[in-house]
């Protein structure tokens, strides 16, 4: 059906044009428009232009309406069959506010003044960024584009932190329905695995109405996909880029299969089976201990966006339109890395270099259906792959033993996500203008680690000349799987000029994960080893013949607690009531109610073949909000807010399981003792929105949070181990200033320039308690948290060549990498100045070239502990070229 070619109906036009300001003569964003004695509509687009499409042949009226703006009545409009009927209109500024005109049309959502004007609407506090401005910069994942908004940040290129809350504090949703974590232990979604082409527009709510879950407290990430297009397209983007520290230098990989480039194990990292003798495991497997070395080779990506509007032949007078959006992109990336630790706490110290051959795409189909005036059905589809082929050698120095170790691990992770939804949304005129929005979705995660293997050998630090000797080694195969399932209604009844809204959400979700260990053993009883074979490198140590008896002894060391499934049910019930109203002739829009949810988590971790331990979590919890905006004038808006939140334990952090962590060299141990944590959050913003594209705004947050989730390090002899435990009572509070101008103002031709920047300052407290005395020993802020957060942004578009130029800036300040339990034991990442540049130059109608340049400064990685260096590695300049075409 989508390549039906598409015409206006038969007895049917269009109508469109521009809607400008009659002062400034600036184009007008999400100005309403809508053909009187019906619901055909449209809203203005960034650049003011509407189009109103399949209007009933005949002589309509228009009716336009915008608070602030007079309302315009245009009578005596003639429409042709197939033909389109062009009107631009001039709006006058309103002395008193008109009456409002509710229309159902689809918004235009990755345009940057579309986004603001989306966020001046809002009945609570929120940010934003639109495809347009991500566009504008080098950002490949979506962790990039997100990082970009005020007090955000992204640890370890995955976990959104949001005023100083962890991830664990924050939630994430794709198209308004829940997505799934693919990192055992995490309730955040890895940024990493969605790339930022397959993005529209990003919202974060930082204050909470009835309507949106009750589980975030520093914010909730919205990601949306473009749902119904405007215009029929096809665009197709070809790049390539390196990394400075990477680019033809030695590279180490894995052995691996055919289908590495597209993120999956072909199979030939699988486990092949269990053997009576677990030596013949070992002899069945492939000798793919020892990396190879090649030359790195540029990055490479693909990117392919295609768009279809078709309108159905006719049964009947309601009109019909069929949207199909398809979007696929593709990425690769070499990167080599020197990594210098210092642990003086343990006494060891080492080199490693870590070389990382990284795959993500990830393709959206949705199709959507508008019929009849204001009834649309849609179907979205969301799927992403990764692939990473991780390397790493290093050398050790354990000085309280004397001893020197050399290291090598293989790593291969793959992981895939799927989010779909089936979704509605209906106008019951015949029931008082009620309208009912619903969904029904599934999102299923799996993440899978085969293979695993490392290799220790070890020497003398006094003696170089004794010849180094394997250890006992490992080998492993990992798997998690996460599926949830959710199904919701939203039903809105207009009451004069307020609504009232009351809706539900029922969701299930299911986890499992497990994992086999198997030993490398050099035999001992009753025939030792050889010394020939344990002094062997390790290119030929493992090959199948020195497996038996006398040899090594290849033998699983699994225990049945090393695997759990888990699962959760949640419901909740809300209802809220949206009020405008006027106050000493001010106007006030208020937006209040509450949200119940209840929530049942059960795990069970096996402790022998027939016995499990089960760990429960039952909670109910009522959880009320308010948001109170007060309309200075039609720029400037003073907001309210208060919500009460609740955060709670993860699967994983109940199973009471140790679960050996190769990536960090430490054992993460479930705590099913753990409590949930209730917040209370306040908060106050004035935002002025200038022009269509233009903002400042001033914000201050103030959270206190009971027993909060925390993950602590606790030292071992070689190792440490890591936990999950309620602290005491933390508090959380902060400003945030932002803007966003044209430089117009300056002179006509530096209109061309506009500047944005945000800052954010965080303060947190967390009172450690010593677990015997019960008092204080230490206060620290909460975990992951920066006490500042900056970017700044120059964009320029040249009005002759229409090139584009964005130069980006971004720094945080020093944040909690691991808490330690023992006094002044934190680890931290250090400060960076991160500068990036995109330049985007159209070379004809259908061509155009995007030169990127990330991490411009060259800054490396630092991290410390107790002010002494820990941990550096270095990073290197990101150059890319893209190359597009557009049809």
């Amino acid at each position: 059906a989508v390549c039906i070619s598409t015409s206006p109906g038969q007895d049917r036009g269009e109508l469109t044009g521009r809607v400008t300001s009659q002062d400034s003569g600036e184009a007008l964003t999400g100005i309403n428009l809508t053909i009187d004695g019906t619901k055909f509509g449209a809203t203005t687009d960034s650049v003011g232009r509407y189009l109103v499409p399949r209007i009933p042949a005949g002589i309509v009226t228009l009716r336009v309406s915008a608070v602030g703006y007079t309302a315009v009545t245009v009578s005596g409009i003639v429409i042709t069959a197939a033909k389109t009927t062009t009107l631009n209109l001039s709006l006058e500024k309103a002395a008193v506010t008109q009456p409002e005109v509710v229309v159902s049309a689809n918004g235009i959502r990755s345009a940057e003044a579309a986004v603001l004007a989306e966020r001046k609407r809002a009945p609570n506090i929120s940010d934003g960024v639109g495809a347009e401005q991500i566009k504008r910069s080098p950002d490949v994942k979506s962790g990039d584009a997100v990082k970009r908004l005020t007090g955000i940040s992204i640890l370890n290129d995955k976990f959104v932190f949001i005023r100083g809350m962890a991830d664990r504090y924050n939630e994430t949703e794709l198209d308004d329905s829940p997505i799934t974590s693919t990192e055992a232990g995490k309730k955040s979604y890895s940024f990493d695995l969605l790339p930022a082409d397959l993005i529209e527009s990003c919202s974060i709510m930082k204050t909470a109405t009835p309507d949106l879950p009750g589980d975030f407290s520093g914010g909730l990430v919205e990601l949306h996909t473009q749902e119904f297009p405007t215009e029929n397209s096809l665009r197709i983007s070809l790049g390539s880029g390196y990394n400075t520290v990477t680019i033809g230098k030695d590279f180490y990989r894995s052995d691996g299969g055919s289908r590495d480039w597209l993120g999956f194990d072909d199979g030939i990292r699988g486990f092949t089976g269990d053997r009576q003798d677990q030596n013949d495991i070992a002899r069945s497997l492939p000798n793919t201990w020892a990396p190879h070395t090649q030359r790195s080779l540029p990055d490479k990506s693909l990117s392919l966006a295609f768009t279809r509007r078709v309108e159905l032949p006719e049964g009947s007078r309601s009109p019909a339109e069929l949207g199909f959006v398809g979007n696929l992109t593709y990425k690769n990336e070499f990167r080599h890395s020197v990594i210098e630790d210092e642990d003086f706490q343990l006494d060891r110290y080492s080199r490693s270099i870590e070389d990382e051959y990284n795959v993500l795409w990830g393709a959206i189909a949705n199709l959507s259906l508008r019929f009849g005036e204001t009834d649309k059905i849609g179907f979205k589809n969301s799927f992403n792959q990764s692939g990473s082929d991780q390397v790493t050698v290093a050398n050790f120095d354990l000085v309280p033993i004397s001893q020197n170790e050399n290291y090598t691990g293989v790593i291969w992770t793959q992981r895939s996500s799927y989010t779909g939804q089936l979704t509605g949304e209906h106008d019951l005129s015949i029931l008082g203008g009620m309208t009912v929005d619903w969904r029904a979705a599934v999102s299923s995660s799996h993440r899978e680690d085969p293979d695993w293997k490392e290799a220790y050998y070890y020497g003398d630090m006094t003696d170089p000349s004794v010849p180094y000797t394997a250890a006992i080694n490992h080998r492993s195969w990992a798997t998690m799987s996460d599926r949830s399932r959710s199904l919701g209604i939203d039903i809105t009844l207009p009451i004069s000029s307020a609504k009232l809204k009351v809706g539900g959400l029922v969701e299930s979700d299911n986890t499992s994960f497990g994992i086999r260990y198997f030993n490398v053993i050099p035999s001992q009883y009753p025939h030792p080893i050889p010394a020939s074979l344990v002094h062997l490198p390790l290119e030929v140590i493992y090959s199948p013949e020195n497996f038996g008896e006398g040899k090594f002894i290849f033998k699983e060391s699994t225990r049945p607690e090393d695997t759990y499934e888990g699962d959760q049910t949640y419901s909740a019930a809300y209802g809220l009531i949206d009020v405008p109203f006027v106050l000493l002739s001010n106007r006030f829009r208020l937006v209040a109610g509450a949200r119940l949810e209840n929530m049942e988590q059960n795990v069970n971790v096996p402790l022998t073949t027939n016995t499990f331990t089960t760990s429960r979590i039952r909670n109910n919890d009522l959880l009320p909000s308010l948001n109170l905006t007060y309309i200075l004038n039609d720029v400037t808006n003073l907001r309210l807010a208060y919500f009460h939140s609740v955060n709670r334990p993860e699967i994983r952090e109940i199973a009471a399981t140790p679960i050996y962590n190769f990536s960090e060299n430490e054992y993460d141990v479930g705590n099913p003792h753990l409590l949930r944590s209730l917040i209370h959050n306040y908060d106050a913003r004035v935002e002025v929105f200038p022009g269509s594209d233009e903002l400042a705004a001033v914000s201050y947050f103030y959270k206190v949070i009971s027993d909060p989730i925390e993950e602590f390090q606790q030292p071992g002899y070689f190792n440490y181990s890591q936990t999950w435990v309620n602290s005491s009572e933390a508090t959380n509070r902060g400003w945030e200033i932002e803007a966003r101008k044209s430089l117009g103002f300056l002179d006509q031709y530096l209109a061309n320039f506009s500047v944005a920047g945000n800052y954010t300052w965080v303060q947190s407290n967390v009172d450690l308690v010593n677990r015997l005395t019960g008092k204080v020993f230490r206060s620290r802020r909460l975990q992951g948290q920066s006490p500042y957060l900056l970017n700044l942004m120059l964009l320029f578009t040249e009005p002759t060549l229409k090139t584009s130029i964005s130069l980006l800036y971004n720094k945080f300040g020093p944040r909690t990498e691991e808490v330690g339990l023992t006094d002044q034991s934190d680890i931290l990442e250090e400060p960076r100045d991160l500068v990036d540049l995109a330049i985007m130059i159209p070379i004809s109608r259908l061509f155009a070239v995007k030169f990127t340049v990330a991490n411009l400064a060259d800054k490396d990685r630092v991290l410390t502990r107790d002010g002494r260096p820990y941990e550096h590695a270095t990073i290197g300049r990101i150059f890319g070229m893209q190359l597009s075409a557009s049809f």
